[in-house]
């Protein structure tokens, strides 16, 4: 049944929706019966759909409403029930006294504190139920959120104690809160320094109201502090104002972040290993079959839900080989097992790589009060490229006169030219917080095209003793930037046919340019690509640009093998299972309408056939491995295509990565397209073997290479674009 009231009251005002509903409860139950309220509608379990609707008279808040139930249609179909089940989990939840913040259920009564930190934990749940092939199951995991055991007014206090309202912006705003009224969360866009809940008065009821009023008489919450400023949220576009002392900020900062010790106390709470972690998910089940009220609601429902974990068989595939340099010119290509256990290669990629770059023009740029450590690095950079035995001149070296970026740009413009292989810049700063760092890559992306490599001088200092190490890792990420291979997949599937594997990412940044990353392999090995970024308007669609970018980078593909793919796969990352329909009716046409362009100009003699995945690593699924003495993470390359994936459709689970810490996370593949009619193996061992080429990284990752590519691609343009001024790609870099 559909539900309306009149006077309207808003979709968002959930709260009030529920109250207003739950004061018509006799009245469903005499007329309709047991009934499950979902926002918008109510289930009800009837023999027969009613002719008439549901009229109900109520009074709340001295505001009489007029409530119509609409009945609309027999729930049918496995869509529809899924959205029955999961509104049923979460009322069932909601009886044993959990709130629900977004689609996660929390227990405050289980509040973990993390002492001297001043820091809370509650832990929680997230669920989700829907029809597999194995039948209607529920996935639960534990889940937890991080927050300040002070409100966001004692944190602005203490922060303008520190250093003045700017310290105060700095630590609240871009960062979000929780409202302790209604629990719920929004991102504070700015400190009004100028506005009070005394003093900002909006209209109610053709009266003009303060915030002290509206919290007293809505929420019965009296502000302590009327001359505290307010927050400033955005809904929907639309301005919302905030009372700091209502507030409590939630989740982890970049500040929190850095502080080794609190991260540590963290994980200790909310890392958990196996056993413990798929008790404490099983004891959702048992509680809610135990607590009265929600036991009561299973009953009347006639449901049965089972507490025993789903049981299946899974694959391990091979992590295979990877392709290293020839020891000397008479020796063959060195191929090197992957270690089956870690999925690491560390020693291995030490020896001569799979293809060298040249440096024949290239510079090392420091701050001239880091020359000590510039000439030590530079001495240690050398014996590595030589160890690796890359073709190379001495680097030119730049002392610059000081850490102002004036004085970098300046010095950036005289010395950059396109025949410049690559520039090492050593910067004052430490990560996250290195003031030359944006400006140099938006500089070297748009104006001045020459590949970059940054170190902090703070890393060089802080592990000198392992600082060879991490010069080695250093080298292999200059190779990959002036045009080399440090290493390549051995004995990959689909190479028999001239095969494009692209990778394609989404950043998006409110109020801002979003920008579309391509990347695209263009050689038979699958290991150099093509960047084709893309930069959208504001509000414009996301497949606008992607038939441009297909476009660009098959012509690419062409130049470098003097032929079109015959094959094109397409690892799609940022897609949420609800969203898989936008990839099929929106990105892939794009994508054929570019095949089409080349197809009609020549470039090609025939359009590629087509395979698209949609790849999704955040994920709730989690699987473990029995052993005689409990549960452990399963082996990495685990295949999960079994019992638990699509009735209909072609998906799948790898588990391509080894948990350092708690349990592993699975990435979840899904085939929206297949004009190649690939064999499944195939397709799996590709998408897992993609895993390892990613060269920032000598093992696994938990998405194929390209997929990360494209992320980088699109982040490093997308964080550095500011609002109406997008930073556009300079023509070299396409």
């Amino acid at each position: 049944f559909d539900i309306s009231f009149d006077p309207e009251v808003p979709d968002e005002e959930a709260k009030l929706r529920e109250t207003l509903v739950r004061k018509c409860r006799n009245r469903i139950l005499e007329e309709l019966g047991k009934y499950i309220f979902a926002r918008t509608s109510i289930y009800v379990a009837m023999d027969s759909q009613p002719e008439e609707p549901l009229v109900v008279e109520v009074e709340h808040n001295n505001q009489n409403y007029t409530i119509t139930f609409t009945p609309v249609e027999e729930v049918t179909g496995s869509d529809q029930m899924r959205t029955f089940y999961n509104t049923f989990f979460n009322t069932i939840q909601a009886r044993l006294g959990l709130i629900r913040i977004g689609r996660r259920f929390y227990d405050p009564r289980r509040t973990e504190p993390l002492n001297g930190h001043g820091l809370n934990v509650w832990p929680g749940y997230i669920n989700s139920v829907r029809d597999f092939q194995g039948g209607c199951y529920v996935n639960i995991d534990i889940t937890s959120r991080c927050l300040r055991q002070r409100n966001v007014l004692q944190q602005i206090q203490e922060k303008i104690s520190e250093g003045g309202r700017e310290a105060a912006e700095r630590s609240i705003v871009g960062n979000m809160v929780w409202t302790v009224y209604n629990y719920n969360h929004y991102k504070v866009e700015e400190i009004m320094w100028d506005m009070t809940p005394e003093s900002h008065r909006f209209q109610k009821n053709q009266e003009m109201w303060s915030l002290m009023r509206y919290y007293h008489e809505r929420y019965n919450r009296q502000i302590q502090n009327p001359d505290q400023p307010l927050l400033r949220a955005q809904v929907d576009e639309n301005d919302v104002y905030l009372v700091p002392e209502l507030c409590i900020q939630t989740g982890l900062t970049d500040e929190i972040r850095s502080n080794f010790n609190i991260m540590k106390s963290l994980a200790q709470k909310t890392k958990l290993q196996p056993q413990e972690r798929l008790s404490k998910s099983g004891e959702l089940i048992k509680n809610l079959k135990k607590n009265e009220k929600s036991k009561e609601e299973i009953e009347a429902w006639h449901t049965i839900i089972e507490e025993e974990p789903a049981k299946l068989n899974a694959r391990v595939l091979p992590a295979g080989s990877i392709k290293m340099g020839r020891p000397n010119e008479q020796e063959p290509i060195r191929v090197t097992p992957i270690n089956e256990t870690n999925g690491g290669f560390d020693r291995e990629v030490q020896n001569p790589m799979f293809v060298s770059g040249e440096l024949n023009r290239w510079g090392i740029l420091y701050c001239r009060n880091d020359e000590r450590d510039a000439n030590n690095f530079g001495r240690m950079l050398m014996r590595e490229i030589q160890t690796f035995r890359i073709t190379h001149e001495p680097p030119r070296r730049f002392a610059i006169q000081d850490a102002n970026w004036n004085t970098w740009d300046a010095e950036l413009r005289n010395i950059c030219r396109p025949e410049v292989n690559i520039l090492v810049c050593l910067l004052p700063g430490r990560k996250g917080n290195c003031r030359l760092y944006d400006e140099l890559k938006r500089l070297t992306f748009s104006t001045l095209p020459v590949p970059t490599q940054v170190v902090l001088i703070s890393t060089i200092r802080r592990n000198e003793r392992n600082l060879g190490s991490i010069i080695t890792k250093i080298v292999i990420q200059i190779n990959a930037k002036i045009q080399g291979v440090p290493w390549a997949l051995h004995n990959m599937p689909f190479t028999n046919i001239p095969t494009m594997i692209v990778g394609v990412d989404v950043f998006h940044k409110r109020n801002s340019f979003s920008v579309l990353g391509v990347c695209a392999t263009s050689d038979r090995d699958f290991s150099h690509y093509i960047s084709v970024p893309k930069v959208n308007r504001p509000g414009e669609e996301v497949s606008a640009r992607l038939s441009d970018a297909f476009y660009e980078a098959i012509n690419q593909f062409k130049k470098h093998n003097g032929i079109g793919p015959k094959r094109v796969i397409v690892f799609r990352d940022g897609v949420s299972d609800s969203q898989r329909n936008v990839v099929l009716n929106a990105e892939v046409p794009q994508i054929k309408k570019a095949f089409q362009r080349l197809l009609n100009e020549g470039i090609i003699p025939e359009e590629p056939l087509l395979t698209a995945l949609v790849v999704n690593k955040r994920i709730n699924a989690r699987f473990y491995q029995p052993k005689p003495n409990g549960l452990s993470n399963p082996p990495i390359g685990t295949c999960v295509d079994r019992l638990l994936v699509d009735p209909q459709k072609f998906d799948f689970y790898l588990c391509p990565t080894r948990a350092t810490q708690g349990v592993m996370n699975p990435t979840h593949y899904f085939v929206v397209i297949d004009e190649n009619e690939f064999a499944a193996d195939d397709l799996q061992v590709l998408s897992y073997r993609m895993c390892y080429g990613y060269y920032n990284w000598s093992g696994s990752i938990r998405v194929p290479a390209p997929i990360m590519y494209a992320h980088k691609l699109a982040y490093q343009y997308g964080e550095r674009s500011v609002q109406n001024n997008p930073l556009n790609p300079h023509r070299h870099w396409v």
